[in-house]
């Protein structure tokens, strides 16, 4: 059985669209798992703080590297994938769907802001 766990900003828009149809009654007959995790609980200070500005300067917010790892660190089990969706990454193709069904577990992490800090990607996710 494959799970995936997705650590997004926004649940509440995630989960809904892979609670129902075909997904749903895949995930009753057992063919896989889902778990939708809200990396703002793992946010620094009393208003859950997940981006800061780009360190050495430049537009835009980050992702914090501590705030990402915390959550990554939360749901990664030894045989875990660790996926970051950013639209620079690897395009999905069948056979890389393929090749992605085929593992047991899945992270997929959903960026925000002008994407995540560079820490991330370079020491943190497998893939893009």
């Amino acid at each position: 059985m494959l799970k995936i766990d997705i650590l997004t900003l926004f649940p509440g828009m995630v989960e809904p669209a892979l609670r129902g149809s075909i997904l749903a009654r895949a995930e009753k007959a057992g063919v896989w798992a889902l778990g939708v995790y809200d990396i703002r609980e793992h946010g620094i200070g009393r208003h859950k703080t997940v981006d800061d500005t780009p360190y050495g300067g430049g537009s835009g917010m980050l992702m914090r590297v501590d705030v990402v790892t915390a959550a990554i660190e939360s749901v990664r089990q030894p045989q875990s994938r660790v996926i970051l969706l950013d639209a620079g990454g690897t395009t999905l193709t069948h056979a890389v769907a393929k090749r992605l069904a085929a593992e047991t577990h899945l992270v997929l992490v959903c960026g925000h802001y002008e994407g995540v800090d560079a820490r991330v990607r370079e020491h943190l996710v497998d893939r893009e």
